[in-house]
């Protein structure tokens, strides 16, 4: 069964809630979606550089549990939820139909969308604080009461006036609709959790679960119901769970170990063939084909778009590519996932967008020195490059100055000043950036 059959798969699952099920209908269109088209690249590191002044900065991600309907032996259909594989650009996840060319931003408590080239596509309009969601705009399910079907959309609630808004597919309008039509959370109290029992041949999954109690359905497993790689967990013919987890693919055979014995999986992170697990303090990716990790421990990071996955170390963000090594500097306060090669990043105050993809293939460093430097390098006394991982930045040229980011491994900076302190050398990179050595270690000094 293909994603799009989701759609109908959760029309049930609505109409059982409100009366019987219908065919899926499509919303109406305000606007038609236009044709996607490649983003042109500039020959620099921006594509817009840092100056947009915006609070936040997300992705529209579509939903990112997978459904399935069993038949009890009573008759009765029930919608079970499944995690499995997201694949393609986040505003895809569930075959939403809408353009891929769009973000999430926020200003001064008001939200709206542009694409991954700066513009507005739906003015900076929808307040949060009207809205039952932290991020004011979310993807939803807009129920039409005549029939009980569904569709999935993008859109708003507001509390203060009782109406939602629904966006055309590209995003250049919204219609107004019911509050009571448009559902942002149909799985609420769902647990998106699959135990399959292979020797058993029995699927069972804790599908509705509240405060005091859960309950479970386990049949026969038929490989018809699976819609792609899905995140499950191995039990015994007796439904105890034996194992930390594992992945199924579409027929429902084994296809990987979830975890390697290295912390927890993080929900929702299974994502175009990669995931994360760790602890609360530490993450790190997997190649979910063989199980095995790929990167370093991160503080925090997102998923892999285009080759590249951002990552949060000691409070500043940067980039990995899909071996886990390290491509930028971590020097970001904020970031995006990438689209079509473009993330937007936060630098200082403003956000800006980065042409990760393009600038890495020919051959350029998307450093300190390349993003941000205001000096004129023909004043440089030379150059350093970095030998070690995690070499702090700071403010001044002392351990006591503050860290203000990381340095890659690899990273050629241009030096215009040189001072000894606290038992280092110190190079001045920039104006306020100072990166230390030790007896030639951390750094090679070239003149």
């Amino acid at each position: 069964m293909n994603q799009r059959g989701n759609k109908k798969l959760l029309c049930l699952f609505l109409a059982a809630a409100v009366m019987t099920a219908a065919g899926c209908r499509k919303k109406d269109e305000p606007s038609e979606l236009p044709e996607e088209t490649e983003i042109p690249y500039e020959d620099t590191v921006w594509a817009v550089k840092p100056g947009l002044e915006l609070d936040d900065v997300r992705p529209l991600e579509g939903f990112r549990s997978g459904q399935m309907i069993y038949t009890t032996g009573s008759g009765s259909t029930q919608l079970i939820i499944t995690e499995h594989e997201n694949v393609g650009y986040p505003q895809t996840w569930g075959d939403t139909g809408y353009t891929t060319d769009a973000v999430i931003v926020e200003k001064g408590g008001y939200t709206g969308i542009y694409d991954y080239a700066g513009n507005e596509l739906y003015p900076v309009s929808i307040r949060v604080n009207t809205t039952p969601f932290s991020a004011g705009i979310t993807s939803a399910y807009r129920l039409y009461q005549d029939t009980g079907s569904s569709d999935f959309v993008f859109g708003a609630a507001d509390t203060s006036s009782s109406k939602a808004y629904v966006f055309s597919y590209d995003f250049r309008e919204a219609e107004e609709i019911p509050y009571s039509d448009f559902i942002s959370d149909p799985m609420r109290n769902v647990k998106t959790t699959a135990q399959v029992c292979t020797q058993a041949g029995v699927l069972g999954i804790l599908y509705r679960e509240s405060a005091n109690s859960a309950q479970q359905l386990f049949e026969r497993y038929n490989g018809t119901k699976l819609t792609g790689n899905t995140v499950a967990y191995e039990i015994s013919s007796s439904f105890a769970k034996t194992g930390a987890g594992s992945i199924v693919d579409e027929d429902g055979s084994y296809y990987a170990a979830l975890v390697n014995g290295r912390g927890s999986y993080r929900e929702g992170s299974y994502v175009n063939g990669f995931y994360l697990a760790g602890t609360k303090n530490e993450i790190a990716f997997f190649n979910a084909a063989y199980a095995s990790q790929i990167s370093y421990d991160y503080h925090d990071a997102m998923y892999f778009e285009d080759g590249y996955a951002p990552v949060k170390l000691y409070g500043k963000w940067g980039f990995i590519d899909t071996q886990g090594n390290e491509v930028t500097d971590f020097i970001f306060d904020d970031v995006t996932p990438l689209y079509q090669g473009r993330a937007y990043v936060k630098f200082g105050d403003t956000w800006g967008i980065l042409n990760i993809k393009k600038s890495l293939e020919d051959g350029k460093q998307l450093n300190l020195a390349t993003c941000y430097s205001q000096e004129d390098e023909s004043r440089a006394k030379g150059t350093v490059t970095v030998n070690i991982r995690n070499l702090n930045f700071r403010e001044n040229a002392g351990t006591g100055g503050i860290n203000v980011g990381i340095a890659n491994k690899g990273s050629v900076y241009p030096v215009y000043e040189i001072v000894e302190n606290d038992g280092y050398t110190w190079y001045r990179i920039d104006g306020g950036h100072w990166l230390a050595d030790s007896n030639g270690e951390w750094l090679t000094y070239t003149k």
